[in-house]
């Protein structure tokens, strides 16, 4: 039997996220947007709406529940206010925590709004 990584597993669920994105007419703006404060797996538009999202990929579990931290739900947020920071023109945009969720015995679960922040 093949076995993959955890990070191939990681990286696929992650393009089948972004793949999903741009059929719903999202435009991809960063994957893997890295900062000295955080990480968010994905960062898309559209119109006025911006998501920063996380995604998690499983190959045997379910997700019951949002599968992160509190700290995890930190780091996002501290990404998603550095990158406000440096790119002013989406100040006045909505915004959208999510976490999309893979399972290959379970399918998809998107998870929107998934946790909120005051900016």
């Amino acid at each position: 039997m093949l076995k993959l990584s955890s990070n191939l597993i990681g990286y696929t669920g992650e393009l089948l996220v972004m793949l999903l994105l741009k059929i719903r007419l999202q435009k991809i703006l960063y994957h893997r947007y890295r900062t000295p404060v955080g990480e968010v797996d994905i960062i898309a538009q559209k119109k006025n709406l911006l998501f920063f999202i996380e995604v998690k990929t499983s190959i045997r579990n379910s997700f019951n529940e949002i599968p992160l931290s509190a700290k995890q739900r930190r780091s996002i947020t501290r990404a998603a206010k550095y990158f406000l920071a440096r790119h002013p023109k989406f100040a006045d945009y909505q915004m959208s925590f999510e976490v999309y969720c893979l399972s290959i015995k379970h399918g998809i679960t998107i998870i929107q709004n998934a946790w909120e922040d005051t900016f």
